[in-house]
């Protein structure tokens, strides 16, 4: 199952995010801030981040920066008001305007996560016959 992080300061924005996630099976962790989110990303597995770039303290394109010394092919979706305050990063992959729809995010979030290798497929390409 797919483990997503999504950096958001906005309490609400982000139990949103986590919800819309939640009821697509998709499994995510909400952090408020980028340090925790990099304390989170030592910590634990994730497949994507979700991120705002107005954060608190450090900011998305500060994180980015920070990311890619942690984790150099983490795709990141970045989920801003202020998308042109972005700075190109090669691991943003993708770029949703608030307000967004649960669609957009939905379909953008599983556009980039890979899907789970096979059982029987694994045992062909390990085993071939």
């Amino acid at each position: 199952m797919a483990n997503v992080l999504v950096v958001e300061d906005a309490d609400d924005i982000r139990k949103i995010i986590t919800t819309i996630l939640s009821r697509a099976s998709i499994t995510s962790i909400g952090v408020e801030d980028a340090y925790f989110a990099l304390q989170q990303l030592k910590e634990k597995q994730f497949d994507l981040v979700t991120l705002d770039l107005n954060l608190p303290g450090m900011d998305g394109n500060q994180f980015l920066v920070e990311l890619a010394k942690i984790d150099p092919y983490m795709p990141v979706i970045v989920i801003s008001a202020n998308t042109e305050m972005l700075i190109p990063h090669p691991q943003v992959k993708a770029v949703i305007n608030k307000p967004f729809g649960m669609k957009e995010l939905i379909s953008t979030v599983k556009q980039l996560i890979p899907p789970p290798l096979q059982y029987n497929s694994m045992v062909k390409t390990l085993f071939p016959a």
